[in-house]
């Protein structure tokens, strides 16, 4: 085997990773695959990179190799955790990242999904839980506040759920998305001027391209407002 061969290729997979080419990195590291079977980071950048392309079966497959060889990492389990949330199958994504919280409690992704995936199961008190773990891990993870917001609000805790619509805001004043469920909110709670400056921040912000459906809500929502 040509070690330096091998850590070259290595390199090479990562950097392509880095710059966002997940094919590259996939053709690259696959060539190390071949040569050394027992390297984790060569698992983990080809299975990211076949779920950055959506292809959901072999980075399955790539992660379930990589177990079948004793390479199991926290990482690994998150991984599959998602993919499972993908397909939406919320059994098998909680088995693994309670997996992967067992050998990693501080895993901040596998915090976040395992919320998303008892939101998407209506279990919302677990929820919260592990949204709150999340930002007590990092409180600047937006999308972890977003999410604490919308369990909350099902939970019917409202001055909670806006405190954390609040803060996705605060830590993320240019997120259109943030401004349109802080609007929803302060809707709800009929709190009907702040909505709509929520509601015309959330028009300032958001592109017709990528937001045009949300636009049509959003404009719809100014106009019943203006009319009250």
């Amino acid at each position: 085997m040509d070690s330096l061969g091998l850590w070259r290729d290595i390199d090479s997979g990562i950097f392509f990773f880095i710059l966002g080419d997940h094919a590259g990195t996939i053709d690259i590291l696959n060539r190390a695959l071949d040569q050394d079977k027992n390297i984790p980071i060569v698992y983990s950048h080809i299975g990211w990179s076949h779920i950055q392309l959506g292809q959901y079966d072999e980075a399955e497959r790539v992660y379930r190799q990589a177990l079948e060889r004793g390479i199991e990492t926290s990482e690994i389990h998150s991984s599959l955790g998602l993919i499972y949330y993908n397909r939406r199958n919320f059994a098998k994504a909680e088995q693994e990242l309670l997996v992967a919280l067992t050998l990693e409690e501080i895993n901040v992704p596998a915090h976040y999904r395992l919320a998303d995936v008892y939101r998407a199961t209506k279990k919302y008190t677990k929820a919260i839980e592990h949204y709150r773990r999340v930002l007590e891990i990092n409180p600047g993870y937006v999308w972890a506040s977003n999410g604490l917001g919308r369990a909350l609000a099902m939970e019917g805790k409202n001055e909670e759920a806006l405190a954390a619509f609040r803060n996705v805001v605060r830590i993320a004043p240019k997120m259109a998305p943030g401004y349109l469920n802080l609007a929803v909110h302060l809707e709800r709670m009929k709190r009907y001027q702040e909505a709509l400056e929520a509601y015309q921040r959330f028009m300032d912000l958001s592109s017709e391209e990528e937001f045009a459906r949300q636009r049509e809500v959003a404009a719809a929502a100014i106009k019943r407002l203006q009319s009250r």
